[in-house]
C-alpha cells in the first residue's frame, strides 16, 4: 500500500540538548517584571522548581498554542508539563509515575493534534514505552505495552511519515528488537520486521517512493547497512550490502531528494573512506554518487538538510577542509555551494535550519564565529553577521553548536530566526530577520547564563535560562512586548463637520492607561489629544483616525491605530420649489451647505420606487421639467446624492395631476 509522504518533526543533532523553548501564540498576562530589550521583553514564565534548583528537563514541543515539555517541580519527579507562555497556564499535565519518582517523558513528536513521547525509569510500572497525550491528564495515556509488563521496550528514533509513526522497539528475548508502526492507538500498533534471537534496529527513516521506505537498519550479520521496508516483514529486507560483512557501512543519513536517498557510506571498515552514496531504492540503483575526498581519505558528509530541491550538506577535502556543499541527487548536480573558509582551512558549517526559503548555518573557524546563509547557490551563500573576532595572538580552541560564541539551536519563528551563541560564563539569546542589522542580542533574563530556543510556532518565545535566584527555568520573550493589543481602537459618531467623534481605546492584555493622537489622513493634528473630537470644516475631504499608546507598568508601550472610516463632510438641505401646470411639473432645486464655494454633484428625482432623472448641479442649483405625468396622486422624492466633502440630503413633494 502507498506510504504517506515522511512530515519533519524538528532539526536533528539538538534533542539531547538539555535546555528548551518555543515560540506559542498565547500571551496572556502573568507577568513577573519584565525586562525591555532589543525587539522586545524578557520575563520569568515560572519558577517550577523554587530556588536554585532547575526545574526544566530535556524535550520540548508545539501543541496547538501551547508547549508540552518535561519538567521536575520537587514534589511529582520528572513528568509531564504543558505551558501556554503564562504562569497560570503551565502546570502538570499528569503525573504519569506517582510521588517524587519520574517518568522521564522525551521523544515528543506530532500525530494529527496529538502529542506521543516515550517514557523511562525503574518506577514506571510498564516499563519505557510510547504514550500519547492531547495537553489533558483525561488524554494522557500509554499506546500499548510492547514490552510485557515492566519490561522495558525502550522505543527510539521515532519518524513521523503520513498518519503513522514509525520507531525501534525491544519486544522480548524470544522477539527481540526491531521495526514498528503506530497510528498512536493500541490496535494501530504493530511490528514491521522483528530480529528474534539476532539483534536487529532501525533508525533516520525516510520515504523514497509511493509505497517503500528507506532507513538505517542493523543487524549482527551486516552491520549498519541501508534496508528498504514497504510496512510488512516479507516486504523489508536489506537494500545493499555496501561494506561486506559485518561492518557498519552507514555514518549519515538516508535523506530523500528528487526521488533518490543520498547517505554517507563506507565500504572499507569502521574507520575506512566514507563518502556520498545514493540510491533509487534498489539494489541496481544504489551507488556512490560522488567521491568528494578521492583516494581512501574520508570526506565524512553528513547533516543532510533539505532545502527546496536539494540536499545540503558538510563534507571535507584536503584542498578544502570542512565546508558547505550541495545535492541534487545526481553526480553533476553535486558540488561545493561556497568555500567559507578559503582554502584548507574548514568553516565547519553545522546546525543548519530553514527559514523563508533560505537554510541558516553557523561558521566555526579560528578568526571568528559568524551566522551564515543561504538560497543554495553561490552567491546567495552569505554571512548575517559576525558575532564574534577572535584575538588573533589567543585565538582559543574552535567552537561548536553547543560551546563558544557559535550560534546554537537555531529556530525559526513566523518572522525572526532565533538562535543562542554560548560562551563563557554564559550564553545570549538573539534574533535575526536575515539581516546583518536585525540580527540582535534579546535581553538576557537577570543574571541568566544560557539561552537555547526550540519548536518555533509565532509569537511569545519561550526557552530556558538559569542562574540566581533561579535553577534552569521557563523563560519567555515576546518580541512585541507583552501587552498586546488584542482588539484595534475603534471610533464612534456622524463623520459630519460640527459633531463629535468618540474613542475607545481597545484592548490589551495588561491593564493600561492610554493617551490619544486625533490622525488627518494620517497625520497627526497637534492639539487634538483627547478621548474626543469635534471635526472641523478643514477635515471635510479628509479621513480622522484615532491612534491610542497604551501604558502599563513594566511594560514597552504599545500603539494602536484605529481604522480611518469614510471622508469627513459637512451636512447639506435640498430645498424645492414645485409647479404643476396641467400634467407638466416643474421643480426648482437648491441645495445647500456650509461647505466653500457652490455644491456640485447630481440631483436625483423619483416617482415612488421608480427612477424618473438624475441632473447635475450648477451652483447648486438646477430646474427639472417633467411632462406628461399620469392623472394620479404622485410623492416625487428629490435627493442629492452627495459629494467628497458634502453629505447627502432629500426631501419629498406630494403632488397630484388631474
Amino acid at each position: 500500500m502507498p506510504i504517506p509522504r515522511r512530515r519533519p518533526v524538528g532539526p536533528v543533532g539538538i534533542a539531547t540538548s538539555l535546555v528548551l523553548g518555543l515560540l506559542v501564540a498565547t500571551t496572556q498576562a502573568q507577568a513577573q517584571e519584565p525586562s525591555g530589550g532589543a525587539g522586545g521583553e524578557t520575563r520569568l514564565v515560572k519558577d517550577i522548581l523554587p530556588g536554585q534548583e532547575s526545574g526544566l528537563s530535556h524535550g520540548s514541543i508545539v501543541l496547538g498554542s501551547s508547549m508540552i515539555f518535561a519538567a521536575d517541580d520537587g514534589v511529582h519527579g520528572e513528568e509531564l508539563w504543558i505551558s501556554d507562555g503564562t504562569s497560570s497556564g503551565t502546570r502538570l499535565v499528569k503525573d504519569i509515575t506517582p510521588g517524587a519518582s519520574d517518568s522521564v517523558p522525551s521523544n515528543f513528536i506530532e500525530l494529527d493534534g496529538r502529542i506521543l513521547f516515550t517514557t523511562e525509569g525503574a518506577a514506571v510500572p510498564s516499563g519505557s514505552e510510547i504514550w500519547v497525550t492531547d495537553g489533558t491528564a483525561a488524554g494522557t495515556r500509554q499506546v500499548t505495552d510492547i514490552g510485557p509488563g515492566s519490561a522495558d521496550s525502550n522505543p527510539s528514533s521515532l519518524t513521523v511519515i503520513g498518519d503513522t509513526v514509525w520507531f525501534n522497539a525491544f519486544t522480548s528475548s524470544a522477539d527481540g528488537s526491531g521495526v514498528w508502526t503506530t497510528d498512536g492507538t493500541t490496535e494501530g500498533t504493530r511490528p514491521v520486521k522483528l530480529g528474534g534471537e539476532e539483534r536487529f534496529s532501525g533508525s533516520a527513516f525516510e520515504r523514497i517512493t509511493e509505497d517503500r521506505v528507506v532507513f538505517r537498519g542493523f543487524d549482527e550479520q551486516h552491520g549498519s547497512e541501508l534496508w528498504v521496508s514497504d510496512g510488512t516483514a516479507g516486504g523489508t529486507r536489506l537494500l545493499k550490502d555496501v561494506n561486506p560483512g559485518r561492518g557498519d557501512a552507514i555514518s549519515a543519513g538516508p535523506s530523500v531528494v528528487g526521488g533518490r536517498a543520498v547517505f554517507a557510506a563506507t565500504t572499507t571498515g569502521p574507520i575506512g573512506d566514507y563518502e556520498l552514496w545514493s540510491t533509487d531504492g534498489t539494489a541496481a540503483g544504489t551507488a556512490p554518487l560522488k567521491d568528494i575526498a578521492p583516494g581512501p581519505t574520508s570526506s565524512n558528509p553528513f547533516e543532510f538538510t533539505p532545502l527546496g530541491s536539494s540536499v545540503v550538506f558538510s563534507a571535507t577535502s584536503p584542498e578544502l577542509g570542512r565546508e558547505l556543499w550541495t545535492t541534487d541527487g545526481t553526480t553533476e548536480g553535486t558540488r561545493l555551494l561556497r568555500d567559507i573558509n578559503p582554502g584548507a582551512a574548514r568553516s565547519a558549517p553545522n546546525g543548519f535550519v530553514e527559514f523563508q526559503g533560505r537554510l541558516y548555518f553557523a561558521v566555526d573557524t579560528a578568526e571568528a564565529e559568524e551566522l551564515w546563509a543561504t538560497a543554495g547557490t553561490p552567491a546567495s551563500t552569505v554571512a548575517v553577521k559576525r558575532l564574534r573576532t577572535r584575538d588573533p595572538d589567543d585565538p582559543g580552541q574552535p567552537g561548536s553548536l553547543y560551546g563558544g560564541d557559535s550560534p546554537g539551536a537555531l529556530r525559526a519563528g513566523a518572522d525572526r530566526l532565533y538562535f543562542a551563541a554560548f560562551g563563557m560564563p554564559g550564553g545570549t539569546f538573539w534574533s535575526t530577520d536575515g539581516t546583518e542589522s536585525g540580527t540582535v542580542q534579546i535581553a538576557d533574563p537577570p543574571q541568566g547564563r544560557l539561552a537555547q530556543a526550540k519548536q518555533p510556532v509565532g509569537g511569545t518565545m519561550l526557552f530556558a535560562a538559569d542562574g540566581p535566584p533561579y535553577g534552569q527555568e521557563l523563560w519567555a520573550h515576546d518580541p512585541q512586548g507583552f501587552n498586546r493589543a488584542t482588539a484595534r481602537p475603534t471610533v464612534s459618531g456622524d463623520r459630519i463637520v460640527g459633531r463629535r467623534l468618540v474613542a475607545t481605546p481597545g484592548r490589551y492584555t495588561e491593564p493600561s492607561t492610554f493617551q490619544y493622537q486625533w490622525l488627518r489622513d494620517g497625520t497627526p493634528l497637534g492639539d487634538a489629544t483627547a478621548s474626543s473630537y469635534v471635526l472641523r470644516p478643514a477635515d471635510a475631504g479628509r479621513r480622522i483616525s484615532v491612534r491610542v499608546t497604551a501604558r502599563a507598568p513594566a511594560h514597552e508601550p504599545v500603539v494602536s491605530v484605529s481604522s480611518e472610516g469614510t471622508p469627513i463632510q459637512f451636512t447639506s438641505t435640498t430645498a424645492v420649489t414645485s409647479r404643476r401646470s396641467g400634467r407638466t411639473v416643474t421643480f426648482s432645486i437648491e441645495v445647500r451647505s456650509a461647505a466653500p464655494g457652490a455644491t456640485r454633484g447630481a440631483v436625483r428625482v423619483k416617482d415612488g420606487s421608480r427612477m424618473l432623472t438624475t441632473r447635475t448641479l450648477t451652483d447648486g442649483r438646477v430646474r427639472v421639467v417633467l411632462h406628461q405625468q399620469a392623472k394620479r396622486r404622485h410623492v416625487y422624492r428629490i435627493s442629492f446624492r452627495g459629494s467628497t466633502t458634502v453629505a447627502g440630503s432629500s426631501t419629498t413633494r406630494t403632488i397630484t395631476v388631474r
